[in-house]
């Protein structure tokens, strides 16, 4: 069960980070934070992050956490120098509402309204974000970042995407050199678009991305900068996409709407819910399972659910199912 009603917008978690063996962060309304540390994720705690704000998005890195929210609100979660206990650190110099954020080995990118995009070296005392200019005229409204890690020849590098209310998808490069603009890439549809999902096969390094958003939206690219429209089966709103590599993606949206990727196109899974559900995660246990969380409105975390056959690539053992 959850200890709130809010309505919560997204969720992140990860196996081994720095600051839990586990860790699964939800978000959402009047600064709600929610921790869970167990596999199934079905007990959470409410956290305390010292803010009101409607909070947006999260992302738990390896060592730090970081989430964004309405009126420019950056917070990271970590701990610092002789204080095992994580901490809240409050970001300074973003201050359009923010709506989508992702963590790389270093740094956390935050998107947001009138086309924001800012940069944050989350180590840092204090804590400030750089503003990221575009290389064209900025975007009205930039949401659901991600990225990849990569290591091309000598250099380590991130990309980073986010996705624009006009359609259009915004691309960064974050490596050893000067930060350059952003770059906005038309993706043929004009719906506004609200997530985007990025990952990259650990040897064949091959890209996969995969944005959602109104009307039943769903957009896949292999990050060359075009884009391709995939038949979702719905017409309702879609607000995250989330996954494991490019063999388990999942989307989630109005009505509690799931979308589950596969060979045959995308499949729905029943939620038992109809609420709106807003955003979602899945990590990989050290044994070999999946754990798989989604949130959504009125505190509600859907379901979670184990598989520990994920080589195969096929359908999760067990179905979402709420958990308050």
């Amino acid at each position: 069960a959850t200890p709130t009603t809010e309505n919560l917008r997204a969720v992140s978690g990860r196996e081994g980070s720095g600051l839990a063996s586990r860790l699964f962060l939800a978000v959402g309304d009047n600064g709600s934070v929610l921790r869970s540390t167990d596999f199934a994720a079905a007990t959470w705690t409410a956290l305390d992050a010292g803010t009101t704000a409607d909070l947006t998005a999260v992302s738990v890195g390896l060592d730090v956490a970081d989430v964004v929210g309405a009126g420019g609100t950056f917070l990271v979660y970590r701990t610092d120098l002789g204080d095992p206990q994580p901490s809240w650190h409050v970001v300074s110099g973003a201050l359009a509402d923010l709506h989508g954020v992702w963590d790389t080995a270093n740094n956390a990118y935050g998107v947001g309204g009138g086309g924001t995009m800012v940069r944050v070296a989350t180590g840092n005392t204090p804590l400030s974000a750089v503003t990221i200019p575009p290389t064209a005229p900025a975007s009205p409204e930039l949401r659901g970042a991600d990225g990849v890690f990569e290591h091309p020849g000598e250099q380590f590098q991130s990309v980073i995407w986010a996705v624009d209310e006009d359609g259009a998808i915004a691309r960064a490069l974050d490596d050893d050199g000067p930060q350059l603009p952003y770059v906005l890439e038309e993706s043929g549809t004009s719906a506004t678009l609200r997530d985007v999902y990025a990952t990259s096969d650990p040897l064949t390094k091959a890209r996969t991305l995969v944005a959602v958003g109104d009307g039943g939206t769903i957009l896949t690219s292999t990050g060359d900068g075009s884009w391709t429209a995939e038949a979702s089966g719905t017409t309702v709103d879609l607000h995250a996409v989330f996954g494991v590599f490019a063999s388990q993606i999942y989307v989630v949206g109005d009505h509690g709407t799931i979308l589950r990727r596969s060979e045959d196109g995308w499949i729905a899974e029943p939620s038992g819910t109809t609420v709106a559900l807003r955003g979602g995660c899945v990590i990989i246990e050290a044994a070999g399972g999946y754990s798989r969380v989604v949130v959504g409105d009125e505190g509600v975390p859907m379901g979670r659910f184990v598989s520990r056959n994920h080589s195969t690539g096929g359908s999760p053992s067990a179905g979402f199912r709420s958990q308050t």
